[in-house]
């Protein structure tokens, strides 16, 4: 019963390990952010900032060419970019390369309604921009599941 409640608890770590999106709220805005690739983008590579935004009134659903929703990046206290982000169902998207790595601060911010919201987002360095810690993670989980499961199904040994 031990070693089952242990593979559950396995199973459920799970999900928390493959994925790194964030949530932050503003009011009655809330927006998910998600970086690809795998939420560790790494600097000199193609990455691709992903909001998926959604208000309780309903606006940010559709097309929302009026809500005058924007997209900045920083670091270091230098804007490294800015501009205007495109809703289609909700979900806006916007290429880009990060430079260097460390820290970023990604911006989403809109005028109608009104909102701003703010994700630290960390850039893996060039020399480490092969090592992606959700994928490299995920063989370990394999093995420690894989063991839960032999240990639970071993056949167990005759009572004396």
């Amino acid at each position: 019963m031990k070693l089952l409640r242990l593979f559950l608890l396995a199973l459920a770590l799970l999900p928390s390990i493959a994925s790194a999106h964030t949530l932050q709220v503003d009011g009655d805005v809330g927006v998910l952010l998600h970086v690809e690739p795998d939420d560790a983008p790494a600097a000199g590579k193609d990455a691709t900032i992903v909001a998926h935004l959604e208000d309780r009134q309903g606006r940010l659903g559709g097309d929302c060419s009026g809500c005058g929703i924007e997209l900045t990046i920083s670091h270091d206290g230098l804007t490294l970019l800015h501009r205007p982000l495109t809703l289609a169902d909700g979900i806006a998207e916007a290429p880009f390369q990060f430079p260097e790595g460390g820290t970023y601060q990604v911006s989403i911010s809109g005028k109608a309604p009104a909102f701003d919201v703010v994700f630290a987002v960390p850039v893996l360095g060039a020399q480490a921009a092969d090592h992606n810690p959700v994928r490299d993670a995920l063989p370990y989980v394999t093995m420690a599941a894989v063991i839960l499961l032999a240990a639970f199904f071993r056949p167990s040994s005759p009572s004396a």
